[in-house]
């Protein structure tokens, strides 16, 4: 959507730096033998690339294999990286703030059995930090703004693994998808805005219903993290007691979300 001030702009002009640059860190790897990558976070820097490689990655396509890291009980990082080949690896660190504990763990483990740090890559609004913790060279750090939630991660440069698994044109596609629906919740007339129904309806099912939860039930096997995203993200966003001016919400704002 075109951006109606100077500092929208600005976030979108750096946002499209950031996906050229990671266009040419995905065609890097892509035609550098990679056959396996990882990525290493934990809650919005992992759940959602997590949902969408294992919904929409295909196997036979030729590229890399992304695995995802984010306990650390090292139990799960020799899982991770069981009959994978280290000099045919790639490794992804994503952490907003570069600070967080079990990703700095997880990334030295994998930092150290990767031996080579020329493959070694990071996503952070610290990229400075990023670089220097673990020696990474600053043109395999894609940055992120302290203005992307996590839970909306995924469709920032913490989607580096996505674009790894399906290729940047399926990225770019999915991106595509996104924007789609914000403009139709930003531009459809209430009567038909599907964003406005379904908010009102879960009011009217919480608070004049009753209905203290949501299930969400997938049958496809390739979405079973859908209910797990969806808990974060919907009541992350919405499942608070008080306003952004502290005042406090006359009403029950959200189910619990569970599948």
């Amino acid at each position: 959507r075109d951006a109606a001030t100077p500092a929208a702009r600005e976030a979108v002009q750096l946002a499209r730096a950031a996906r050229a640059r990671m266009a040419e860190l995905v065609r890097g790897i892509h035609q550098a033998g990679i056959t396996d990558v990882v990525s290493v976070g934990i809650g919005g820097s992992d759940l959602g690339p997590r949902l969408v490689v294992d919904a929409l990655a295909q196997p036979g396509t030729g590229l890399p294999r992304v695995h995802f890291l984010s306990n650390v009980d090292p139990a799960a990082a020799a899982s991770v990286t069981a009959g994978l080949d280290p000099a045919r690896t790639a490794v992804i660190l994503v952490s907003k703030s570069f600070g967080t504990q079990e990703t700095l763990l997880n990334g030295r483990i994998l930092a150290d059995w990767l031996g080579d740090g020329s493959r070694l890559y990071a996503v952070s609004a610290n990229p400075g930090r990023a670089a220097e913790t673990f020696d990474i060279d600053p043109s395999r750090v894609l940055p992120m703004w302290d203005w992307v939630g996590g839970r909306y991660s995924m469709w920032s440069a913490v989607g580096f693994p996505i674009a790894i698994a399906l290729g940047m044109e399926r990225f770019e596609a999915l991106l595509g998808g996104a924007a789609e629906m914000d403009e139709h919740v930003l531009s459809a007339p209430l009567r038909e805005n599907i964003a406005a129904w379904h908010a009102l309806t879960a009011v009217w099912n919480r608070n004049a219903l009753g209905l203290h939860s949501h299930a969400v039930v997938p049958y496809a096997e390739r979405l079973r993290l859908l209910p797990a995203y969806l808990q974060q993200l919907v009541m992350e966003s919405l499942g608070k007691s008080v306003r952004a001016d502290g005042s406090r919400v006359g009403l029950d704002t959200v189910p619990v979300w569970w599948g």
